[in-house]
């Protein structure tokens, strides 16, 4: 059922890209639509328009004059929000998703949440700047194995990373950019790498 569901996304992203499309002719002959992969879409796209020089979705043909590029900005779009969604080995696109996962673990594992929790503000609860110097948390991320290492992200604040339960806390990211660190607090929901890799690259 749930790869159904994510089959049948696939096939509606591309149905806006499918009309009048021809190189979608360079596709795996015999390979049925649902094993396709990400990689098998993007080589034959690349194949067909290889050898053009395309400038924002225009190319000058043989004769001299702009043409454009028809479907390329469609499927440079396409292969922008999917390229860091697949698998990097294997160009598979997911089966599952953050929120699927995490009914599957509350499921097996039970809901641990508490209204009984002990926590204590630490602020900053005013500045002379309104909102300026007042911070705020929007990720945090979980250890699979280790319960005391965990992270925390901030907008533009970064990723910090306790290996104490807590206790201590460095920070990950301060020689990237503002705009990377927005990004980077939420990358840990979409990594597709093996999840022990993954944390421990950011410890």
């Amino acid at each position: 059922m749930k790869k159904t569901l994510i089959i049948g996304l696939i096939s509606l992203l591309f149905s806006s890209l499918s009309f009048s499309q021809p190189w979608l002719q360079n596709l795996p002959e015999g390979k049925p639509k649902s094993e396709l992969t990400f990689f098998d879409y993007q080589n034959a796209f690349d194949n067909y328009w290889e050898g053009v020089d395309i400038q924002n979705g225009r190319f000058i043909d043989t004769q001299g004059k702009e043409q454009k590029a028809y479907g390329w900005k469609q499927f440079k779009r396409w292969e922008n929000f999917w390229q860091y969604r697949v698998n990097p080995a294997t160009g598979e696109f997911p089966t599952t998703n953050a929120g699927l996962q995490y009914k599957k673990h509350i499921s097996e594992n039970g809901n641990y949440r508490s209204d009984n929790g002990d926590w204590t503000s630490l602020g900053a609860s005013s500045s002379n700047g309104g909102y300026a110097g007042i911070g705020r948390i929007n990720t945090v991320a979980f250890h699979p194995t280790n319960t005391d290492i965990f992270w925390v992200g901030a907008p533009a604040g970064g990723l910090w990373a306790t290996t104490d339960g807590g206790s201590t806390w460095s920070v990950t990211t301060d020689n990237i950019l503002k705009t990377q660190k927005s990004r980077l607090s939420k990358l840990l929901k979409f990594e597709f790498t093996p999840v022990n890799e993954c944390f421990n690259n950011f410890v």
